[in-house]
């Protein structure tokens, strides 16, 4: 340094020297940093990509459980709407069967109602004869 406080043209070109070599130097460090930074994410890359893959699999695997769940429940439904209609028709083929029946026994029912009234008529005329009238009416229904 000279006594004046200033740098002398020596010190000057030394010192512009380190700077100069201090901004190469960063520069070069830069470049090794964005060097290592690219390696990083290229090694990081395939185990990114695995990564993905292995979640796509979950994924898919989560989504055919679902699939499989639905589809379980829609032929459970299936079933059931099947049990259902056959028991409809059950039930209505018994209701079918059970007015014929009723149908039948009511007819069978008004015939032997019908003949009482004829019959009460024959049984009044002839007071005396009530009682066998009524035997032989009974005999009548025990042979049929």
């Amino acid at each position: 340094m000279s006594s004046s406080g200033g740098l002398s043209k020596e010190e000057f070109l030394v010192l512009q020297e380190q700077l100069i070599a201090l901004r190469n130097r960063n520069y070069e460090l830069q470049e090794a940093l964005q060097k290592k930074t690219n390696e990083v994410t290229q090694l990081s890359s395939p185990r990114s990509e695995a990564l993905q893959f292995a979640n796509k699999l979950i994924n898919r695997r989560g989504e055919n459980k679902e699939k499989e769940v639905a589809q379980r429940y829609e032929a459970e439904l299936d079933a059931l709407r099947m049990k259902l209609t056959s028991q409809e028709e059950e039930f209505r083929l018994q209701q079918e069967t059970l007015i014929t029946e009723l149908n039948k026994v009511s007819s069978e029912t008004s015939a032997p109602s019908s003949e009482l009234p004829n019959e009460t008529k024959s049984c009044q005329t002839d007071e005396g004869a009530i009682v066998p009238a009524l035997e032989n009416k009974l005999l009548e229904y025990k042979e049929t």
